[in-house]
């Protein structure tokens, strides 16, 4: 996990002429499970944690998780719809277990969905030469019955109300989460 934290603080500051190359390369030479575990919670628009914020605490507070637990404890609240005082506490003790405050600083940013490191998902497929983050594409719909009856698959739909616009997710005939076009929870 530590391996992956570094990589990624490494991309973040490659800057420059170049630097997506660079930031590419890094990926492919420090590949693992990890480091895709990571960008997928990050960039992947499926995942959600529904968590805005994180407290950082100076000083490493608690034990660190395994990865097999992070994994474990992101991947049991993917069907939940809210998240509660206690499951947001295990939060704050996942990002300030780290032992440095970058890996502390990035836990958080990656957990909230806000690490910004200069790439995206297209260019994290193109470093691991597969899908491994969907690049979802939103553009507006227009209600035509004999277009959608063609497809037999997933439709991504947008309405706008008022100014705001936003995609659903919908499983089972329910709503299971509303986000805006940059993939925050709504």
């Amino acid at each position: 996990m530590k391996k992956a934290l570094y990589t990624l603080n490494r991309i973040s500051r490659a800057n420059g002429t170049g630097s997506q190359l660079l930031k590419r390369d890094l990926l492919k030479e420090n590949d693992s499970p990890e480091l895709r575990y990571l960008l997928q919670v990050a960039f992947d628009p499926f995942i959600t944690t529904r968590i805005a914020t994180v407290e950082i605490r100076e000083k490493q507070t608690a034990e660190e998780w395994s990865f097999e637990k992070v994994k474990t404890f992101i991947g049991e609240r993917q069907e939940r719809k809210g998240i509660d005082a206690i499951e947001r506490t295990l939060y704050y003790t996942m990002v300030n277990g780290f032992s440095e405050q970058h890996e502390r600083d990035l836990m958080a940013k990656i957990i909230t969905k806000s690490l910004n490191i200069g790439i995206g998902a297209k260019e994290i497929n193109k470093a691991f030469g597969t899908n491994l983050i969907p690049d979802v594409v939103i553009m507006k719909a227009e209600d035509n019955p004999e277009l959608i009856k063609k497809f037999k698959g997933k439709i991504y739909a947008d309405l706008k109300y008022d100014g705001v616009r936003c995609w659903t997710v919908i499983k089972n005939k329910k709503v299971q989460s509303m986000k805006t076009y940059n993939f925050q929870e709504l």
